[in-house]
């Protein structure tokens, strides 16, 4: 059995954590390996059951591995709503849906109690609202490339390198 390649990334993630920012600024996977790792971190049986066979690792290890993957590369503070839900910008709707869906397996407050999973669950509701619609989707694209053109106007350097404290 072939081990997705979301999968993998999951497991390289919570074996080296300090991957996480080169991961981030990676191109997203495509929507079928994520959905992979949406639908074990929701729950789905078959999907856990072959992601057990294809590794060899345990459920609690895998499962594991997979949030922490979409918590940091799809849920990290900066990520805009396309990666948030795991798609691509040119995503159809079903695919939205679909990832929501599993998304909402996972995070929603009635099936998981943890605090930090209901605020990933507002920003994934959040991202659905941009992206719910095709006009919204537009009106979405058109904001965000608004902010990008004023935020390169403004700040190009790195504060690093001007010797920012931080």
């Amino acid at each position: 059995m072939i081990t997705p390649p979301g999968l993998i990334l999951a497991l390289d993630l919570i074996r080296a954590p300090v991957l996480a920012e080169t991961m981030r600024r990676q191109p997203l996977l495509p929507s079928h390996d994520i959905l992979v790792l949406l639908r074990i971190a929701g729950g789905c049986p078959e999907t856990i059951a072959n992601a057990v066979r294809a590794t060899g690792e345990s459920l609690e290890f895998i499962r594991e591995a997979v949030v922490l993957y979409l918590q940091q590369v799809l849920l990290f503070p900066d990520a805009d709503s396309y990666r948030i839900l795991g798609i691509c910008e040119d995503a159809p709707q079903s695919t939205i849906r679909e990832h929501l869906h599993w998304m909402m397996r996972w995070l929603h407050p009635d099936r998981n109690r943890n605090s930090w999973e209901t605020v990933f669950a507002c920003r994934v509701l959040s991202a659905w609202e941009d992206l719910k619609s095709p006009q919204r989707r537009t009106e979405y694209d058109r904001r965000k490339g608004n902010r990008a053109l004023i935020g390169s106007r403004v700040w190009k350097g790195n504060p690093r390198r001007v010797g920012v404290p931080w």
